[in-house]
């Protein structure tokens, strides 16, 4: 066993062994996380244990350690069902495996499911009772039309997602080259190529595994081809470590505050003072801002329904905020 399967398992030994086998009262739901060492999910986690609490239940977050991967949260999944579960939330990876495995062991067991952030993708919805989050197609749609408002309405750009298996992502890349291109003919095969006047680098997308460092590598990269002038993340990986993508900024020959910069837009989930500061600063010129906690509370609140043999809607939306650096107010003193 390698050592990142051995701490992965630990992980979820630790995990699973602090649900109690008995309950005096209360209901226990999972909240099942791409990464439980992601800030996002952790902040899910957070919306859903502080809904839960007070109605005397408990949720419990469960997945791999480090970054996101199906067969990880698969057999995370998998442990927890060793255990009496209420509810099962779950952020989809790989979609089809997840139904043949995992989640058709919970769905045998009766356990509602629902998805948060990452729906089953067409043809797989069946195996959930709803999806609780924001349109992602719709971010990836304003993310395409925030490059508008800033001043770019054709040229080369390139795009930078996780995993090609992240159905919410995938989304938010047809999201995209659908609002560049004016066309809803659009895949996830085909770059653009001069629809609308846009050109899709060979480049894009950048995988970047879920690793912030690939994805710094990749900026910079992107940075140095001269030709490309819009990146567009569908995740927070290029800003997650705000110094190392400052420094990347700083070795590059193209300078970040003038017209030769691209611009660079992401989606990422609750703003830090510090992704203020890049904003105002035009280190980065828009960002996509995704509620997680009201994502992790509406998920509860959907499984309690559920559990209760109540019905939910099939889609529960949480919120985004759009912000561009030209419109960003300063919520803190230290510019």
């Amino acid at each position: 066993m390698n050592s990142r399967s051995f701490l992965n398992t630990l992980l979820v030994v630790g995990l699973i062994g602090a649900i109690p086998q008995t309950y005096a009262k209360g209901k226990v739901f999972a909240l099942v996380s791409k990464s439980v060492a992601d800030q996002n999910f952790i902040d899910a986690f957070e919306g859903c244990q502080s809904e839960a609490v007070q109605y005397d239940d408990r949720c419990v977050h469960i997945g791999p350690n480090f970054g996101s991967h199906f067969m990880e949260q698969n057999r995370a999944l998998e442990s927890a069902l060793e255990d009496p579960l209420d509810g099962i939330a779950i952020s989809v990876t790989k979609g089809d495996y997840l139904a043949q495995n995992a989640v058709a062991k919970a769905r045998a067991r009766n356990i509602p499911i629902v998805t948060f952030d990452s729906d089953f993708p067409a043809g797989l919805t069946q195996m959930r009772s709803g999806y609780v989050g924001p349109d992602n197609r719709e971010i990836g749609r304003r993310m395409g039309a925030m490059v508008k408002k800033l001043g770019r309405d054709r040229g080369e750009f390139c795009l930078m997602t996780a995993d090609e298996n992240d159905s919410n992502l995938n989304e938010r890349i047809l999201g995209i080259r659908e609002q560049l291109s004016g066309s809803s003919e659009v895949s996830l095969s085909a770059r653009l190529n001069g629809q609308n006047g846009w050109v899709e680098s060979d480049k894009s997308p950048w995988l970047n595994g879920d690793s912030t460092s690939q994805a710094l590598g990749q900026v910079e990269a992107t940075l140095n081809d001269a030709s490309i002038q819009v990146l567009m993340s569908v995740g927070a990986w290029p800003i997650a470590d705000a110094g190392g993508y400052q420094d990347v900024l700083q070795r590059t020959d193209r300078q970040v505050q003038s017209n030769d910069t691209p611009i660079i837009v992401a989606a990422t989930g609750s703003m830090r003072e510090v992704d203020y500061r890049m904003l105002r600063n035009k280190l980065v010129h828009g960002l996509i801002s995704i509620d997680f906690k009201a994502m992790g509370r509406a998920s509860y609140h959907q499984l309690k329904r559920l559990n209760e043999g109540r019905s939910i809607a099939e889609y529960k939306s949480t919120s985004m905020n759009e912000l561009v650096w030209f419109e960003s107010s300063a919520p803190f003193n230290d510019w």
